[in-house]
């Protein structure tokens, strides 16, 4: 009798653990047209402070500009479709930005302390995903995030595709410069 029961109990076990492991959503099979909860990028450039930032906000993205001596004008505001979302994603995947450390640093303290060249920091947060990540003058290496590098193919890659998602990257939009010379502030 003990071994039935314990054979019932085994299976009961093993048909809850399956229905678990159907349901759960692991990093390894994400929703590629998930829509993250959390998506802040931003980039400063000195000695000007030009700050180029895309932030999601209700379910649209927004890209601004703003200089120190100047209001913020918006650049570009999209709400992207579902199949904009999957190839963001897939973007995201293929980049490795989900393994971005949180802060990049040269060798040298020297030019942590200088204020010119640019600054980053991008805060992402997507269901289980979650990369908050800056830096002054480096970057996450391209095919090896974890470490540093001088280029900035990685941060060029990732601004593209946010371009892409708020429609900034359409050829007859005007230059950040036309704008501002519009007034298009917000």
């Amino acid at each position: 009798m003990k071994s039935v029961l314990a054979k019932i109990a085994f299976a009961a076990l093993l048909v809850a653990s399956a229905s678990c492991s159907i349901t759960t959503r692991t990093p390894e099979t994400p929703d590629l047209a998930s829509v993250p909860d959390v998506l802040h990028y931003e980039v400063v450039s000195y000695p000007m402070v030009d700050r180029t930032t895309f932030d999601l906000k209700d379910g649209w993205i927004v890209k601004r500009f703003s200089r120190w001596d100047r209001r913020t004008v918006t650049l570009a505001r999209r709400r992207p479709s579902p199949a904009d979302w999957v190839d963001f994603n897939r973007f995201l995947a293929r980049s490795r930005v989900w393994e971005w450390e949180v802060s990049y640093r040269r060798n040298t303290s020297v030019f942590d302390q200088v204020c010119d060249g640019e600054s980053w920091a991008l805060s992402l947060h997507e269901n289980q995903h979650l990369v908050e990540s800056h830096a002054r003058n480096v970057y996450p290496r391209l095919r090896e995030p974890k470490r540093a590098t001088n280029d900035r193919e990685s941060l060029d890659r990732l601004t593209a595709a946010l371009e892409r998602l708020a429609g900034a990257s359409n050829a007859n939009r005007k230059t950040e410069s036309e704008q501002i010379a519009d007034g298009n502030r917000h």
